[in-house]
């Protein structure tokens, strides 16, 4: 691995700080996207009816909350339909 002199000279100073456990990474903290409710819904749906795909859910959650469309995904370029 390679790193550079800036990280090196950042993971000396969090060291010299704090010791070894200044150099343990945090803990990602994220925010859902999905509203609990909308979540919760998706899987009625899907208990409702197993042999239901994500796409016929996805579907029905759009009618049913006025949901986007055409938005992309996941952050890529391909778009719901």
């Amino acid at each position: 691995m390679r790193y550079s002199r800036d990280t090196l000279d950042r993971w000396i100073r969090r060291y010299r700080a704090g010791g070894f456990v200044e150099l343990v990474p945090s803990p990602r903290t994220c925010v859902p996207r999905t509203d609990t409710a909308v979540l919760e819904m998706a899987a009625a749906l899907k208990r409702e009816n197993p042999a239901r795909t994500a796409a016929q859910v996805g579907r029905i959650l759009r009618t049913a909350t006025g949901g986007p469309r055409n938005r992309p995904c996941c952050g890529c370029s391909t778009a719901w339909s």
